[in-house]
C-alpha cells in the first residue's frame, strides 16, 4: 500500500508512489489516466471497525490494496474518534483509532466538497431514518462526494471504496470509474484470485458474523464464482 504524506499548503496532501496522484487532482479540471492505473481506495469508519475484529482482516486488506494507493480522510477520524468516545475504552472502533497511523496522515477534505450535496448523499444513505448523531453515514457521503465530483470534471481515475454500508455501496456505484465492496466481498475477491484460501476467508467471516458485522459465508461459498452468493454483502 503506497500511504500518504502530508504535501503542499493549507490542509492539501499528496499521495506518493507510482504515478505521483495527489488530492488536487481529485478537483482538476480533467486527467487522461489510462485505465490500466492502479486503483485508489477509500476506507469508511465501518470498514475500518471491522478490520479491528480481526488481525487477519487488516492483513488481507493491505494485501487487497497492494502497491494500490490508500487515501484517509479527516471525516473517517472524526467519525471513528466520536463512535470510540461513546463506545468506550476497548471498543472496536477503540481499537481502530490506536491503528490509524498505518494510513499515514488524513486529507482535509472541506476545500474538496460541496457540503449541501454531501448532505443530499446523506439522507439518500439513511433511507429515511433519522441519524443517531450529525456524523452517521458523513464520512461515507463526503467520500462519495470526491469520487463522484472528481468523475464529473473528467477524471479517469478510478476507486475502490470499502464500506460494510449496503445503502452507501448502491449510492457509490452509481460512479462509473468506482467498485464499492464490503470486506465479505474483499474476502472472496482475494480467493478469486487466489490470494487467499477459501477456510481462511470463512474463518475471517466467522469472526466478522459473532460480533454482528457480517453474513455467515461459508468457505464454499467464497469458492463459488457467484458474488451473489454473500447475499447483500456482495452487492452491488
Amino acid at each position: 500500500m503506497t500511504r500518504m504524506t502530508p504535501g503542499g499548503q493549507s490542509g492539501d496532501a499528496r499521495l506518493v508512489g507510482v504515478g505521483g496522484v495527489s488530492v488536487t487532482t481529485l478537483s482538476s479540471a480533467s486527467t487522461s489516466l489510462s485505465p490500466d492505473q492502479p486503483w485508489i481506495w477509500f476506507s469508511d469508519t465501518s470498514a475500518l471497525i471491522s478490520a479491528a475484529v480481526s488481525t487477519d482482516l487488516g492483513k488481507a486488506i493491505q494485501v487487497a490494496i497492494g502497491t494500490n494507493k490508500a487515501m484517509l480522510l479527516d471525516v473517517v477520524v472524526a467519525e471513528l474518534r466520536h463512535r470510540a468516545e461513546v463506545d468506550g475504552r476497548g471498543s472496536l472502533a477503540a481499537i481502530a483509532k490506536g491503528v490509524l497511523t498505518q494510513f499515514g496522515e488524513p486529507v482535509t477534505t472541506p476545500k474538496y466538497v460541496n457540503t449541501q450535496q454531501v448532505r443530499t448523499i446523506q439522507a439518500i444513505i439513511a433511507g429515511g431514518r433519522p441519524l443517531k448523531h450529525d456524523l452517521e453515514h458523513w464520512a461515507e457521503s463526503v467520500t462519495i462526494e470526491m469520487m463522484r465530483g472528481a468523475h464529473q470534471r473528467g477524471s479517469r481515475l478510478r476507486f475502490r471504496f470499502l464500506t460494510e454500508d449496503y445503502n452507501a455501496r448502491i449510492e457509490a456505484a452509481q460512479i462509473p470509474t468506482c467498485e464499492p465492496w464490503s470486506t465479505p466481498r474483499l474476502l472472496w475477491e482475494l480467493v478469486q484470485k487466489g490470494d487467499l484460501t477459501p477456510h481462511s476467508a470463512a474463518a475471517i467471516a466467522d469472526d466478522l458474523q459473532r460480533v454482528h458485522r457480517g453474513p455467515n459465508v461459508t468457505a464454499a461459498e467464497f469458492a463459488g464464482k457467484r458474488r451473489s452468493k454473500l447475499g447483500r454483502a456482495g452487492q452491488p
